[in-house]
């Protein structure tokens, strides 16, 4: 081992295992991380004869599999052994072929930020993962349109029209594809914010909304302000200054509205 780097010469299907590296520093807590490493062989398959029986020991990892192929071609038996009877017509060459059976796992999808949740302008990775042998290609879709490949996918400065579900497919040369899916929501302040009048209520909007949902807030002409989530305000009793604040975590837009008339 050189300093931060392990290198594991002649590499054996012993290595196999979790590897564990850890940073000491006399300043700071330890801090580590594990990795799994998995070593595969190539299937190997040994013929041997014990009086009118064949048997075929095969190695290899993953566990192969085997298939015996007879003089004439046709597959007759998966399993380790096969008997011919001693007679002319079982004369002839015969085949035990192994394979390794390819291994699949569950798809893993994650983001950074973590939990699928970011600020509108900022940079968002998604990153899909699986253990599958042979290692899959990915590919990306948002609204059912592919929009990338790769295990990493990136928006930069993200906006509020590409929050929704975006979808992982992975795939090998094994038959099925893995598919999973991750909600982005992305979070932005309210803005354009009026009030229209009607009759006795008056109505304060904000055009673009915001996320999380705002809290509505009016202020009144006497300077005394309203508790709770209140969009509408009913029966204003004076004339003056009406303040509505629309906020939430990311920010606050006000709008003043002047009423000039009193209840009638």
């Amino acid at each position: 081992m050189d300093g931060a780097n392990l290198t594991i010469s002649l590499l054996k299907l012993s290595d196999s295992g979790s590897y564990t590296c850890s940073v000491i520093a006399v300043s700071n807590p330890q801090e580590s991380g594990t990795t799994v490493l998995r070593v595969t062989d190539a299937p190997i398959a040994h013929i041997s004869l014990l009086g009118n029986q064949l048997t075929c020991n095969v190695e290899g990892n993953p566990k192969p599999t085997l298939t015996w192929f007879l003089p004439d071609g046709s597959i007759a038996y998966k399993a380790p052994s096969v008997y011919v009877a001693p007679t002319a017509a079982n004369n002839g060459r015969y085949v035990c072929m192994a394979t390794n059976p390819p291994e699949s796992k569950e798809l893993q999808i994650s983001s950074v930020p973590s939990h699928g949740v970011i600020r509108e302008g900022e940079d968002l990775q998604l990153h899909c993962s699986t253990n599958s042998h042979p290692i899959s290609t990915y590919d990306w879709y948002f609204n059912g349109e592919k929009v990338g490949t790769g295990s990493f996918y990136t928006l930069k400065n993200i906006q509020r029209h590409e929050a929704g579900s975006y979808r992982c497919k992975a795939y090998n040369y094994v038959p099925g594809i893995a598919a999973g899916d991750i909600a982005i929501t992305v979070e932005f302040p309210p803005s354009s914010v009026y009030v229209e009048e009607n009759k006795d209520v008056l109505s304060c909007f904000s055009k673009s909304g915001g996320v999380p949902w705002p809290i509505y807030k009016w202020k009144l002409p006497n300077g005394t302000e309203t508790a709770g989530n209140m969009s509408l305000l009913r029966n204003p009793a004076s004339t003056g200054k009406y303040v509505c604040s629309v906020r939430n975590i990311h920010g606050i837009s006000n709008v003043t509205y002047v009423k000039v008339t009193g209840p009638t």
